[in-house]
């Protein structure tokens, strides 16, 4: 799945913050740029479809322990 909005969260908040929605992170990978700062988006895999579904109840709901909304949407497979 692909999660935005999330300002300055690094890989080990992220991974909490969707551990705190009742999912289990398989893998996190928050988008960086030239210098390794954060983008404010990333992709996360889940263990299954229950995860996902408790995730995507926060699309546009804020990030536990942020005032932004999040952007949360299904990741696109293509050349997967």
């Amino acid at each position: 799945m692909f999660v935005g909005n999330l300002g300055e969260m690094d890989n080990f908040k992220l991974t909490e913050m969707i551990q705190q929605m009742g999912a289990k992170p398989v893998k996190v990978r928050v988008l960086t740029d030239e210098t390794g700062r954060p983008k404010g988006a990333a992709f996360v895999d889940l263990a299954d479809s229950k995860d996902f579904n408790s995730v995507l109840a926060y699309n546009g709901k804020n990030a536990p322990g942020s005032s932004r909304p999040l952007r949360i949407n299904p990741a696109d497979n293509k050349g997967k």
